[in-house]
């Protein structure tokens, strides 16, 4: 049982301008409250990936909805949107981190 607003999970509501990335604690709670079987992350329409990204280091949300939007690679997006110093754009030092090591991986993908 999937929250739905004009046939969408999260990711997708917020890609069609029908949520904003503001509401994604809303939708958490709705997991919580659920008896879905189905995990957190395919509850809101994440892949892992994106999941991953969003955990460690929240404001990644809006990349990775730009990242759908474009229909580009999320790790592309962040690249652009992290291109200044990690520990000035991160909400904290943990996700600071986390985005560095994250980004290396993925380029050695």
């Amino acid at each position: 049982m999937f929250r739905v607003i004009e046939g969408g999970r999260f990711i997708d509501l917020c890609v069609m301008g029908h949520a904003l990335p503001d509401d994604v604690d809303d939708y958490v709670d709705d997991w919580h409250d659920s008896e879905s079987d189905v995990t957190i992350s395919e509850y809101l329409g994440m892949s892992s990936e994106e999941y991953e990204s969003w955990v460690h280091a929240p404001e990644t949300l809006n990349s990775i909805i730009t990242a759908r939007i474009t229909n580009v690679p999320l790790i592309s997006v962040l690249k652009q949107t992290y291109d200044l110093p990690m520990a000035a754009r991160a909400s904290s030092p943990e996700a600071a981190k986390f985005l560095m090591k994250w980004l290396k991986t993925e380029d050695n993908k």
